[in-house]
């Protein structure tokens, strides 16, 4: 046991459990990753085999909309432009906050992740990512969130931008959330989704 574990007072056992559960979340962040990339890859299949966006939407109980972003994306896992908004020690472990999407304090909230004038925790990360991923139709909506219409003039709250210009937005349901920079309620694009796990996992490992 080193000095530090035994100035701190931390039992060793959690320490260990501590390690191998970030261990297993880095692990399960890279398999997801993976798993994301076979997932397009055997769309971009179905549809170079002939089959119609319609046809494969209908199948797989996507979009339509959704299925044509994802054959027109890029074959290697996109690596997202880091936005002004990103700056060192951005994963809040105090205050600010609370959470702009779902309104969960800092104490209750393993970590945060600043935009300009919003908040989003870990939880609300996985949730909208999975709602922008996975959501058949725009509209559809998971707890507090759903993801906004491709005609939506609303825009990012951390980078500025609306669905018009290519990107999924997920907004967040809370009366009165903060307006942030860029307009009224809380919203976040897939991009801006993809930079939030970024961050989560840079901080898992560090």
């Amino acid at each position: 046991m080193s000095s530090d574990t035994r100035q701190m007072g931390l039992d060793p056992e959690f320490v260990r459990e501590a390690k191998a559960a970030r261990e297993f979340l880095l692990g399960s962040q890279h398999a997801a990753e993976r798993a994301k990339v076979d997932y397009h890859h055997a769309i971009r299949q179905l549809h170079a085999a002939g089959g119609s966006l319609r046809e494969i939407a209908a199948a797989l109980g996507l979009s339509h909309q959704r299925v044509h972003q994802i054959i027109d994306g890029a074959d290697e896992p996109r690596r997202p432009r880091r936005p002004r908004w990103r700056r060192p020690g951005h994963v809040m472990r105090g205050p600010p906050g609370p959470c702009s999407f779902c309104g969960r304090s800092h104490p209750e909230c393993e970590q945060l992740i600043a935009g300009p004038g919003v908040f989003i925790c870990e939880r609300c990360v996985a949730e909208a990512t999975r709602l922008s991923v996975e959501a058949p139709v725009e509209g559809w909506s998971e707890g507090r969130l759903r993801l906004e219409a491709p005609e939506s003039e609303a825009r990012c709250s951390f980078c500025g931008k609306d669905a018009r210009q290519g990107v999924f937005l997920v907004a967040g349901g809370l009366p009165g959330a903060p307006a942030g920079k860029f307009g009224q309620g809380a919203r976040i694009c897939d991009e801006c989704l993809d930079l939030c796990l970024e961050i989560l996992a840079e901080s898992a490992s560090s």
